[in-house]
């Protein structure tokens, strides 16, 4: 007589126990793998937006007719303002770059923006303040985000030594948690002849 061989209740369960072994390990490979790609894409679009940044001031600079105005009064924001060729109309040829005071995101409606973003405007006036005429504030445009204070201590533009200008950019994933391991600090950083 032939006898039938079947499957026992063992070696169903050591099986569910290996390929469940096997399932696990892939999900955790997997996401893994999901969390590094996030991460390294969120870091190549804030360095991407600083480069793009960096090279619209860059352009700008190397045609500014007059010497930089740099600006820390009161409140005690960075700026920078310089004239260029009126490209527009010859009324909004002052151009400004700041990065704003606020700590908070939901306080960016408020006069120079919040501190993690870097802004643009151009206007048809040298003042720049709560007060001032230009309002330079209102039509500002956020160049870059994620911005932090850079680890030189020197500000965002700094004239190295005439016509030189030093452009200097640092951010960070999340600028509101401090630096670390999975939250490094990226800065771009280039140097601008201007020909004016």
């Amino acid at each position: 007589m032939s006898r039938k061989k079947g499957v026992t209740l063992i070696e169903i369960l050591s099986s569910l126990a290996i390929f469940s072994v096997i399932v696990v390990s892939a999900g955790i490979v997997l996401y893994n793998v999901y969390r590094d790609w996030h991460k390294q894409r969120m870091y190549a679009g804030c360095i991407s937006g600083a480069y793009w940044a960096a090279e619209r001031m860059a352009t700008e600079l190397r045609q500014a007719q007059a010497a930089l105005v740099f600006q820390t009064t009161s409140p005690s924001v960075w700026r920078v303002r310089f004239r260029t060729p009126a490209s527009e109309s010859t009324s909004r040829e002052r151009i400004w770059y700041w990065r704003g005071d606020n700590a908070s995101v939901d306080d960016e409606d408020d006069t120079f923006g919040y501190e993690g973003a870097f802004y643009r405007a151009q206007t048809d006036d040298d003042s720049f303040d709560a007060s001032g005429s230009s309002k330079a504030h209102y039509q500002r445009q956020t160049l870059a985000g994620q911005i932090v204070a850079n680890p030189s201590g020197n500000n965002i533009v700094t004239e190295s030594a005439s016509p030189l200008v030093v452009i200097e950019l640092t951010l960070r994933p999340y600028p509101d948690k401090a630096e670390g391991p999975n939250n490094r600090n990226y800065t771009v950083k280039t140097t601008v002849r201007r020909r004016n």
